[in-house]
């Protein structure tokens, strides 16, 4: 049974906590890309079992994969925050950046 997080400090220690999980899922699903050539079809793929639930909601991380290769790992979030999200690196071509 939780009780409701009324402190802006308790809840950003926890939003922070679900951030730290999804940088490391980020770490393994880049480790899986650099390992196999490809993107995951689901977590699964290259997440431990013990990782998959974020540690604050206890809810399932969800995977979203896109035609192009994009993906988003996305935790529920708490209390107000909005769901919390970590993804693909944004790439840009050599126009769009400015260098030659």
């Amino acid at each position: 049974n939780l009780t409701p997080i009324d402190s802006e400090w308790i809840r950003a220690a926890l939003v922070r906590r679900t951030q730290r999980r999804l940088v490391l899922l980020y770490t393994y699903q880049r480790e899986f890309e650099w390992q196999t050539g490809r993107t995951p079809d689901t977590l699964q793929a290259f997440v431990p079992e013990a990782l998959r639930l974020d540690p604050i909601t206890g809810e399932s991380f969800a995977w979203t994969r896109g035609e192009s290769g994009t993906w988003e790992i996305t935790a529920p979030g708490i209390d107000g925050s909005g769901p919390i999200r970590v993804g693909s690196p944004v790439t840009t071509s050599t126009a769009d950046s400015g260098m030659p």
